[in-house]
């Protein structure tokens, strides 16, 4: 009998489809068209579900099996050397491995034969009058090709099948044609090893088992994408679950008529503390149209991988593991919100190198917050919030456009924020809100395109020295002018606000505050500490090694400039008050970054990545019936108040931002969607941080490499790497697919003026 009708949904159609391999020749329903979709490569390197859709799975690529790599940024090299080869550097600037002799030896242990790529970065030992070097390589005994190297570092590949490969150990070979002794053939030189070739990178990269595809059963259907595996083996997806997590998926087996032996599949699931099989099944059927929902409920929060296994795929036949994705019912009905605030205002108020621990409201008993301390018994209070970046640039780019740093690409001194890019100010400003911003740092300022969306924004601090660093009341001052205009025209026009304030305190220099403020705090010092931005310098350039008392003294002096823009809060927070506001106003008070005042030896902020200067304050205050209080534990970042506060005051936002709304039910950590909290530093070579439950991931080129801690001393000694593999991988793996992501747009180069300048340097920037 012959199947004529269409059908009406996926599975129907691969019940269609199975009848249509196995059946008359007579049958009319059409065949199936398999068409490869590439990736992006985004969606290669790693996966982070979005509580705003349904999660599909893509693949993770076969990363590199690291035979040896010696690169400057390397954290480690691998030690599968066997014979004929120089002791490993000490000096990673200068990095190479020395081959010793005429052959050298590679061991390494394959969990999976597959066709690969042999990748080496090398420089022949040259000398006056040195022959032409090459290399041969043999794996396991087998010849793979000769390469002639040429002088210098340079990368060479070489194809290698399956057939050379083995599960479990492998061999690897290099024979090189010529060798000499440096002292020799070269002068002054007291090296007696013979040398050949200096390696940097020896790598296997395997092809993929699996390819992505999307499979059209009916042209009346949309394609449905998936994986297609055409040799037995396995690939794998990193990922974090969230909660009440299933993953979902249809599959479908083709191939010739004539085997009919069973064919095998599993899902496994590997974590932290080892390997779990959650789904099997052994079949001879070709089509199987009913979905596999699994649960990975008790699995929730963590990092995991997914590992799909496929161990005994007949010759000439495919098995497709179609729309594959994770689904959590609890997450998705997080994420539709409602607005508290529809006709509200809006007031952000960033206190700069405010850092967390030294806030009242955060345990810190020195009582430097008073006024803050009061406004958090009225706020949501979030215990984890982290910046974006280090430094003020950076962050507020962020902090306005919602974007990380790659995707808004405003990194270095010298760039400017696109204009075509959507911030907070122009989203509400699109809205009918009146925008305004008023601030101390020249960063956060028209120089830099931070005015992108502001009808008016007013920078305050200018000229050289330290009289050119604006005091809170500069701020204020300004604000106050423009709410009082916003109030005599609210008669004929009237219009909701946005204003965006940026106090330049508690960040250095540190001694300008009014003495009242610094009163109790340094009794019988007498030594050189000052607070001033060129003393600061002095300490971070190294020409000056605090003493403890030092340390204690700088630290009184930042408490005091801290209570001085504590001070401020207060005032404008009356002045709204005053003016009947206060009670319909979104107020958001949080810092661009925080400081370091000599914990682990380190001071300001800038190039580190400890929690003093990363752990930013965050105090949400929800006004009226709308009101909320308490401490809040779930991640949080710079990045998130901007989406918040459209989502309060009833405004969409851009498709483009990439925080999540902080009042979106729930609130409690157990409950909450897991999360990566990313940041950077302001070094050419930056380091960066990512942050996943109580974990802590750092990747520091430039002095401890990459290194995983956990709560509650997150800047610990110890490097879990080892005990929390998974983790480990999906951290490394997440921190460079956001750092590999192309901007949005191309940020400009701002144009500096001398008077900004100076102002900056009066704050302790050095331009270069």
């Amino acid at each position: 009998m012959c199947i004529e009708q269409r059908p009406a949904s996926l599975a129907a159609a691969l019940v269609l489809f199975a009848l249509a391999i196995g059946g008359c020749a007579e049958q009319r329903v059409p065949q199936p068209s398999i068409s490869i979709s590439p990736l992006h490569e985004s969606e290669r390197s790693a996966w982070t579900p979005s509580i705003n859709e349904l999660w599909r799975v893509p693949v993770e690529p076969r990363p590199p099996q690291i035979l040896l790599d010696v690169d400057p940024v390397a954290t480690a090299v691998e030690r599968g050397l066997v014979a004929g080869w120089a002791p490993l550097p000490e000096l990673p600037e200068s990095a190479r491995v020395w081959s010793i002799g005429h052959q050298s030896i590679v061991y390494f242990n394959l969990p999976e034969p597959a066709p690969a790529q042999l990748e080496l970065r090398c420089a022949p030992f040259r000398y006056p009058g040195a022959p032409d070097l090459t290399l041969q390589v043999r794996l396991n005994g087998e010849p793979m090709g000769e390469l002639g190297l040429r002088d210098g570092f340079h990368d060479y590949e070489l194809d290698v099948p399956k057939s050379a490969l083995r599960h479990g150990g492998n061999w690897l070979e290099f024979d090189y044609s010529a060798a000499a002794v440096p002292a020799e053939v070269l002068a002054n030189s007291e090296d007696r090893r013979e040398l050949a070739v200096g390696f940097r990178r020896v790598a296997l990269q395997q092809e993929s088992s699996v390819t992505p595809v999307e499979v059209r059963l009916d042209p009346a259907l949309e394609p449905t994408p998936g994986w297609m595996q055409t040799q037995r083996g396995s690939f794998s997806q990193l990922l974090a679950l969230p909660p009440d997590a299933r993953l979902e998926f249809l599959r479908l087996v083709t191939g010739g008529a004539s085997w009919k032996e069973p064919v095998s599949a599993r899902v496994e699931i590997d974590i932290d503390t080892g390997s779990r099989i959650v789904w099997t099944e052994r079949t001879v059927s070709r089509s199987m149209s009913d979905p596999i929902t699994i649960d990975l409920s008790e699995f929730a929060g963590q990092a995991v991988r997914l590992r799909f296994v496929a161990d005994d795929l007949p010759e000439g036949s495919s098995r497709l593991w179609l729309n594959p994705r994770i689904r959590s019912p609890q997450a998705e009905a997080s994420a539709r919100t409602r607005s508290v605030l529809p006709d509200g205002n809006l007031v952000l108020i960033v206190l700069d190198a405010a850092a967390r621990d030294r806030l009242g409201v955060y345990g810190y008993p020195g009582k430097t917050t008073p006024e803050l301390d009061a406004l958090a018994r009225e706020s949501l209070v979030f215990d984890t919030a982290h910046s974006q970046a280090a430094y003020t640039l950076a962050s507020t780019a962020s902090l306005f456009t919602s974007l990380l740093p790659a995707g808004h690409g405003v990194v270095k001194k010298s760039q400017k924020l696109d204009p075509r890019l959507m911030t907070l100010a122009g989203v509400l400003r699109k809205a009918g809100f009146a925008t305004g911003a008023f601030s101390a740092n020249g960063f956060a300022s028209p120089t830099f395109g931070m005015d992108n969306g502001f009808e008016r924004f007013e920078t305050v601090g200018r000229g050289a020295g330290p009289e050119s660093v604006a005091g809170p009341k500069a701020v204020e001052l300004r604000f106050e002018r423009w709410l009082d205009k916003l109030a005599a025209q609210e008669a004929t026009a009237p219009r909701r606000f946005f204003a965006y304030l940026h106090f330049i305190q508690p960040h250095e220099p540190y001694d300008l505050a009014p003495a009242e403020y610094y009163h109790g705090l340094d009794a019988g010092y007498v030594g050189p500490v000052d607070g001033s931005a060129e003393f600061m310098r002095r300490i971070m350039r190294h020409e000056l090694v605090p003493s403890e008392e030092d340390v204690e003294r700088l630290v009184r002096l930042y408490d005091g400039n801290l209570r001085y823009v504590d001070a401020a809060v207060g005032r404008v927070i009356e002045k709204l008050r005053g003016q009947g506001l206060l009670d319909r106003t979104l107020l958001i008070v949080t810092a661009d970054h925080g400081e370091a005042t000599g914990e682990h030896g380190f001071f300001g902020h800038n190039y580190s990545m400890q929690e003093e200067v990363t752990a930013i304050p965050l105090l949400i205050r929800l006004p009226g019936k709308a009101g909320r209080s308490g401490r809040v534990s779930r991640p949080a970042a710079s990045i998130d108040v901007a989406p918040t506060a459209l989502a309060a005051l009833g405004v969409a936002e851009p498709d483009a931002f990439q925080g999540v709304d902080l009042l979106a039910p729930p609130t409690e950590e157990t409950s909450a969607p897991p999360r990566v909290v990313y940041s950077r530093s302001a070094h050419d070579r930056s380091s960066s941080a990512l942050w996943f439950g109580n974990f802590k991931y750092v990747d520091d080129p430039g002095r401890a490499g990459r290194t995983l801690t956990r709560g509650p001393d997150l800047d610990g000694d110890s490097n879990l790497v080892a005990h929390h593999p998974i983790t480990y991988a999906f951290l490394d793996r997440s921190r460079i697919a956001i750092e590999n992501t192309a901007s949005a747009t191309k940020p400009g180069r701002a144009d500096i003026s001398l008077e900004t300048r100076a102002a900056l340097e009066a704050l302790g920037y050095v331009l270069e």
